[in-house]
């Protein structure tokens, strides 16, 4: 009975390292999801400032539509900013869901 019990043990030990061992994978994968996701909004945000250098000499007054152009790529950096911030969010928050999905079971 004491061999079965001392087995027993064992088996659960061998199952916690294990789940241990999994949770501190998941936990690396997650970390480098969000580096990489900081790293893309990084970018973006760089991309964003340097184009914003770029347009910040305007003339005032009324010329010939000339803002109009030069407004769109300005629009879609910002959109393309809000996309990888909204990426990011969606990352970090399936991140802590399957957190506290693995974690509480």
């Amino acid at each position: 009975a004491e061999k079965a019990a001392a087995e027993k043990a064992a088996a659960e030990a061998a199952w916690a390292a294990g789940a241990a061992e999994r949770a501190a994978q998941r936990a690396a994968e997650e970390k480098e999801a969000a580096r990489h996701a900081e790293e893309l909004l990084a970018e973006v945000e760089a991309e964003k400032r340097a184009k914003g250098k770029k347009g910040k000499k305007k003339k005032k007054g009324g010329g010939s539509g000339g803002a109009g152009p030069s407004q769109e790529p300005e629009d879609e950096a910002a959109l393309a900013a809000a996309e990888e911030a909204e990426l990011a969010a969606a990352l970090e928050e399936s991140a802590r869901l399957e957190e506290r999905r693995g974690g509480g079971g």
